[in-house]
């Protein structure tokens, strides 16, 4: 994995390499990766700030764009590994610091406009205050969650060459640039992609659930199928968030439960009284379950 990101990296020696940290998190201060260890390496210059509209109060909690080499020089492969990882080590934490590598050959202060731009227009299309797409969960959710127009997300971030992250589940995931950009009109983003984005919170503690119960390692597409669950259980009318985790989780590990007529009373009786779902399935006998798989 890292020998793919070095030669990402490298295959775009004449732009500006980049690495992209999340102020909102944070990292020892013995960690290479650390801000002010960066600052030190390669000079004050090579980091901008991604003034996010919402936390220009306090610029240290603002994402931090860091240069890992200008056009044509060769990157510093020692950071490069360590911020590899670093997204490694905190892949499942909420708040991630290392949020993606990219190529442009855009300097960095424009770049830095550009990724605010590209998120208020998201957040305009899901109705929400500041969507930090670049958070690797979020990221992920819109590379995965919008395939019925998959060239949305790459249009999208149109001024990146590439643009890398690291899964929930360890895999590098490269966005490269089209060759062509389409019409807009021709290009959307889904509305379960913008459930996604509201609900990745709750997504990210359903996913988390899922990795502690499951008894194999998951794959790097259960968190769409979590994420599509979880969406079903909004569908099915479920309003308390308890009642939506036990719906999903059990949904994962067995199937479709609406197919149970116990387990569709359950979840019928559940709309009127909020909150009693792990109760009533629990009620239910195993054998119930068991037969669904």
């Amino acid at each position: 994995m890292e020998k793919q990101l070095i030669s990402i990296l490298n295959n775009d020696k004449a732009m500006y390499r980049y690495l992209l940290l999340d102020g909102l998190a944070s990292v020892s201060e013995l960690d290479l990766v650390n801000l002010n260890n960066l600052k030190n390496i390669l000079g004050n210059d090579a980091i901008t700030v991604v003034e996010r509209p919402d936390l220009t109060h306090e610029l240290f909690s603002c994402p931090q764009l860091v240069v890992l080499a200008r056009p044509n020089d060769d990157i510093d492969s020692r950071i490069t590994k360590f911020s590899l990882i670093q997204a490694n080590s905190e892949r499942l934490f909420s708040k991630r610091y290392v949020c993606g590598w990219m190529t442009s050959e855009l300097p960095p202060e424009i770049v830095a406009k550009h990724i605010v731009r590209i998120a208020q227009s998201i957040s305009e299309m899901c109705s929400m205050r500041f969507t930090a797409f670049y958070e690797p969960l979020r990221m992920q959710l819109l590379h995965d969650g919008n395939k019925i127009c998959d060239e949305w997300l790459a249009a999208t971030l149109n001024i990146f060459n590439s643009y890398c992250y690291l899964s929930v589940n360890s895999t590098l995931r490269h966005i490269t640039r089209l060759k062509r950009l389409p019409e807009p009109i021709d290009i959307f983003i889904s509305e379960d992609a913008k459930f996604y984005q509201q609900e990745s919170k709750a997504l990210f503690h359903l996913y988390n659930g899922w990795v502690e119960c499951s008894a194999s390692p998951l794959d790097d597409f259960a968190l769409l199928r979590v994420a599509r669950l979880y969406r079903e259980a909004w569908e099915q009318r479920l309003t308390n968030m308890e009642d939506k985790y036990i719906f999903s989780l059990l949904s994962l590990k067995y199937g479709d439960l609406m197919k149970n007529p116990l387990m569709a009373q359950a979840v019928n009786e559940a709309r009127i009284a909020p909150g009693s779902l792990p109760a009533r399935m629990k009620a239910i006998e195993q054998r119930h379950f068991m037969a669904l798989k």
